[in-house]
């Protein structure tokens, strides 16, 4: 009995040195919204932490966002751990197209542009020669016819629009083309961080700011917002 309730002591107390141990290393919580905006600021730079250990993660200036990602955080000793494991990428720009074959000695390329939401977009500028600057703009049905010579080579061509940037594609020269075109939306095309942990040692943490540094040494004080 006695050798019984030394086996239960024991367990007992390892129970508590390891909820001990747990407690001692679980993470804190950070809430709220946390921003860097440089001097001259046209540039900035925001964390938003939850209390389920989620954050969100922006950086960009005058045009938009320029980076951006999602995932799990949390602090370890003095450090502040973000695990960029939850980024929802964005869907790119791209184009599908059906081809045929004729004895004619040119080729006729029809472009159908649109943006992500099939919808229609007219007056976007297809360059069909970019060394001769040969471009037409889609009409109001978003279409654009392009003729040239059969060839040999293959030619790149380039729709470009301000509001949903650039996007080339290349055709075979000696073939006829039906392509269908779906740009982005925003001319910003920002990048994504997706399965990648970084890790910021914590200089000072207060109700108002973080001052964080990273592996190379640099420096940065993210400052609490107050929406």
């Amino acid at each position: 009995m006695q050798k019984a309730l030394n086996v239960i002591k024991v367990q007992l107390l390892i129970i508590i040195i390891l909820s001990s141990v747990s407690k001692s290393q679980a993470q804190q919580k950070i809430n709220g919204k946390y921003s860097k905006i440089d001097l001259t600021g046209d540039f900035y730079t925001y964390y938003l932490f939850d209390d389920n250990g989620i954050f969100y993660y922006e950086s960009g200036g005058d045009l938009g966002m320029d980076t951006y990602g999602k995932g799990h955080y949390f602090i370890k000793n003095d450090s502040l751990i973000l695990n960029y494991d939850l980024t929802e990428l964005k869907e790119n720009g791209h184009h599908r197209y059906k081809t045929y074959i004729n004895s004619n000695d040119s080729v006729q390329i029809k472009i159908n542009t649109f943006d992500l939401d099939r919808k229609i977009l007219s007056g976007v500028s297809v360059i069909g020669d970019v060394e001769k600057e040969y471009g037409v703009l889609s009409n109001k049905n978003g279409v654009v016819y392009l003729k040239f010579k059969k060839e040999k080579e293959k030619k790149r061509i380039t729709i470009s629009d301000l509001c949903c940037g650039n996007y080339s594609f290349t055709i075979n020269s000696k073939l006829n083309y039906e392509v269908d075109i779906f740009l982005r939306k925003k001319f910003n095309t920002s990048e994504a961080i997706k399965y990648e942990i970084k890790k910021y040692k914590i200089i000072e943490f207060t109700e108002n700011h973080i001052k964080l540094k990273n592996d190379n040494n640099g420096t940065i004080t993210l400052n609490k917002r107050s929406k």
